[in-house]
């Protein structure tokens, strides 16, 4: 099962804490470090998406997997974000005003793992 959250961690922390009580398993919690943006921030650039670097501040957009069974470790995670470097803006625009997240699973026991 997969979960995709808009839910902040810090003024609103109860939804993470209940999907991670309920057994799901925050994808970015699982991840290299190897990626530069250690923290995962999603939000928020300004709403007129026109500032120069990033603004974003807080980790908002999640994506949440829980395993059918016991075992609900990931076999492979691979997680990144998306519209959150100048280098993606487009005409002096950023893409939105959150980040995207973008996870590529593989699940012991799936096939094409």
């Amino acid at each position: 099962m997969i979960a995709i959250t808009e839910a902040t961690t810090v003024v609103r922390p109860r939804p993470y804490q209940k999907l991670a009580a309920a057994g799901f398993v925050d994808t970015w919690t699982q991840r290299s470090y190897a990626f530069s943006d250690r923290y995962g921030y999603t939000c928020c650039q300004g709403h007129e998406l026109t500032n120069g670097e990033s603004e974003l501040a807080e980790r908002v957009d999640q994506i949440w997997v829980r395993l059918p069974g016991e075992d609900s470790q990931i076999g492979y995670t691979r997680v990144s974000l998306l519209g959150n470097s100048p280098e993606e803006m487009i005409q002096g625009l950023w893409p939105s005003v959150h980040a995207g997240v973008l996870a590529r699973l593989r699940i012991p026991g799936v096939a094409g793992e």
